[in-house]
């Protein structure tokens, strides 16, 4: 599964649909927390997410 992780709901919205598109299972959260609180990290074999996401402004989220 490819995991979204994304604070613009378009974005996530775009980059889901493509993924789905070309065949690949994909799942969007609107932030890290959210994706952490999901359960599907141990699922997850590629993650796209956005660095310069307003809730964690800088690398400190990143770190786990």
């Amino acid at each position: 599964m490819v995991a979204i992780v994304d604070d613009d709901d378009s974005m996530r919205s775009a980059l889901q649909g493509l993924l789905k598109a070309v065949g690949l299972p994909a799942q969007a959260f609107a932030s890290g927390e959210e994706f952490l609180k999901s359960g599907q990290r141990q699922h997850t074999a590629c993650l796209i997410a956005d660095i310069r996401m307003r809730e964690c402004p800088d690398w400190n989220c990143r770190r786990n």
